[in-house]
């Protein structure tokens, strides 16, 4: 894995528990699901999108590095929340 890309993962593993990163899956069936953390990382298999709160800094970071490992297989996109 690239040098970055680990150093990214071990300064977000480290962050205080309310700035954990929440994504919603949604998987090629349909299912949708929420995941919490850096789980999300070992998730492709049959993923087809994944959304995040623009504006949580800890799930637009996760959301980024996920985007970047995945390339163009998972659509990661945006959401606000009101």
């Amino acid at each position: 894995m690239d040098k970055s890309i680990l150093k990214r993962l071990e300064a977000l593993e480290n962050r205080p528990e309310g700035q954990i990163p929440r994504l919603c899956v949604e998987y090629e069936d349909g299912y949708t699901e929420t995941v919490y953390g850096f789980a999300i990382l070992a998730m492709r298999k049959g993923v087809r999108r994944v959304t995040y709160d623009g504006r949580h800094q800890p799930s637009v970071d996760a959301a980024a590095l996920y985007a970047k490992l995945c390339g163009d297989e998972v659509e990661v996109v945006p959401y606000a929340q009101h």
